[in-house]
Formats: C-alpha cells, structure tokens, sequence
C-alpha cells in the first residue's frame, strides 16, 4: 500500500520514549514545511509541543491549536474539512497534522475514538492530507492498541514511514464488536420519560424538558440535547418509518435517549461526521443531517438496527 503524491496517509506513531516522539513530530513538520504544506499542531496533552514551538512558531504555515477546541470527533473532522477547503481554493498543497488523543483524560468512550481515527480514512479519500496521530504505548489496553492500529494506513518512527500490514478497512473495523459502545447502565432501569409514538417535535419537548431539568448539567447542555432529539424525532418521522419512540434516562451527571423507527436505517457506520455526507443506502441528500446535528449537540451519538428497527442512542453529560 504506496501512498501516492497528494493523497490521503492516515499514520500514526505507538512510541514508549518522548525521545522517540520528538525526533519523530520534528521530522514529519519539518517535511511539511519545506513541501509549503500548511501545518497543524493540536498542542493539548502532546509532549512534543514545546520542543515543535521551539523550532517552528515562527513559520507562517505552522499553526498551534489547543486541543480544546477538538474534545468531540466531528469538531475535529468538520475543523480539518474547513481548513482543507478554505486552502485547496487558494492553491494550498497539501496538509498534515500531528497531536495526542489522550484516551485515559477524554469523557468519551475509549471506542468513540477510534471509530473517529476510522472515519477519518473514509471521509478524507482523496484529500492531500498526512496525519501523524501519537499514542503513548504504555497507557494503551490491548484492545486499545490493537483498534487503533488497525485504523491507520502507515506506521512512523525515527526510521521513516512504513506501511501498516495491520490496517483494516474502516467499514470493517468498526464492526468489530470490541468496538460498539457499551450499554449505559441507566438503560437497565425504566425511563423517565417514554412515549411509544411521539406525535411532533413539539410535543416531544414539552414532555422531555421538565424531566431533563432535572440533573446538575448546564441549561445549555439541556437545551442542545433536547434540540438534538427534535432533530432525530423528525429524522425518524421524515425519513423513517413511524410509528417513532423516545425513551430518556436522567441522571445527576447526564442524560440518555433512544430514538427508534420501524424503518430499515442506515449501514453506514460513518452517517453524521460531516453535514453534507448522506446515507449510502438513500438517494435523499439530506438524510445525514440529523445526526450530524445529534453529534454538534451531544457528547456520544450511537446508532444501529435493534430487534424495534433503527434506533440512535444519545448522551450528554458534564
């Protein structure tokens, strides 16, 4: 698998020394700078960063970005995408980024993530972008390790890049089941709310939000997962097939719901990173808007066919 001029090279680097780490990000920025390639260094929790400051703030296509700002997967995919588009229209040749997604600190499942590093081969085909994703070996779990490694396309070291014979597909990755998300354990209790054929958005939200007011999360978490229900209600009402239920779990820390209709859904596992990616099994182009608005307004968005027929499960919490 040659990676060929201009195309996508998903890579990653399992070090076990910040040695290592560092002769490895000086080297691929390096590259990018001398190819005029625009740079991006996602700064949060990567032991590099000071040392990549040292050599490079002072090169114009060089950017440092706090990993803040990339705490949920489709920030960084819908970041990057911008970035990509914004620079192709102005002749930029390529792009690579490096950082650290720091499993053991983030609030997501350790599996979201690497559903993430999956979704990022498949939604940057063709793309001229080179990515350096750093894991430190020592604080990964085998399962860990070994999704992530098969989520990326080469494999980087003080010796250059290499081809990763351990690659998977991202379709096919995904469906590995170490990779689902776990049950909630909310779900094994009954719902707060549950309406077995909810009748409008309106109504929805007025049964949902005094239940919902009821956990020490921020009025604005309330509102933006009430709002991402809305827009599930009338994706399954729209482009399902109704009768639709919602059921809502409260908690001190969060909230969870399912939506489900009675329609086939969708087997893209990727539906929703971005608003303009639809539904491979649809001719309808707006069929991914749904729960690309579930995964801006929520933390964890999981969807899948269920004994009831096609159900989203959605979370947020502090």
């Amino acid at each position: 698998m040659k990676t060929a001029a201009g195309a996508l090279s998903h890579d990653a680097l399992f070090y076990e020394d910040e040695r290592t780490l560092q002769e490895t990000a000086v080297e691929f920025v390096r590259v990018g700078v001398e190819r005029g390639e625009q740079v991006l260094v996602s700064t949060s929790g990567n032991p590099a960063t000071s040392l990549l400051r040292a050599l490079f703030a002072d090169k114009r296509r060089v950017r440092f970005s706090d990993g803040a700002l990339f705490e949920r997967p489709v920030d960084r995919v819908g970041h990057y995408r911008r970035i990509m588009d914004q620079g192709r229209a102005h002749g930029m040749p390529g792009f690579r980024t490096t950082g650290l997604i720091d499993l053991e600190a983030s609030e997501l499942p350790w599996q979201e993530w690497i559903r993430y590093e999956a979704a990022v081969t498949r939604l940057f085909a063709g793309y001229p972008f080179t990515t350096l994703c750093v894991y430190d070996s020592r604080r990964l779990s085998p399962e860990q390790h070994a999704g992530l490694l098969g989520a990326h396309q080469g494999l980087l070291g003080p010796d250059g890049r290499h081809d990763n014979p351990e690659y998977v597909e991202p379709e096919d990755l995904v469906s590995r089941p170490v990779l689902a998300l776990p049950d909630d354990p909310l779900q094994s209790a009954p719902p707060a709310i549950e309406i077995d054929d909810v009748p409008d958005v309106g109504s929805m939200r007025d049964a949902v939000f005094p239940a919902a007011f009821g956990t020490g999360l921020s009025a604005k978490t309330v509102d933006d997962f009430v709002r991402a229900l809305g827009e599930l209600v009338a994706n399954g009402r729209t482009h399902g097939v109704p009768p639709v239920t919602l059921r809502m779990w409260v908690a001190a820390d969060r909230l969870l719901a399912t939506v489900t209709d009675t329609g086939p859904g969708c087997d893209d596992p990727f539906l929703g990173y971005l608003p303009t990616h639809s539904c491979r099994d649809g001719n309808d182009a707006t069929a991914g808007l749904g729960l690309w608005a579930a995964r801006m307004l929520c933390s964890v968005v999981d969807y899948g066919r269920t004994d009831e027929g096609f159900t989203v499960r959605v979370s947020s919490f502090a």
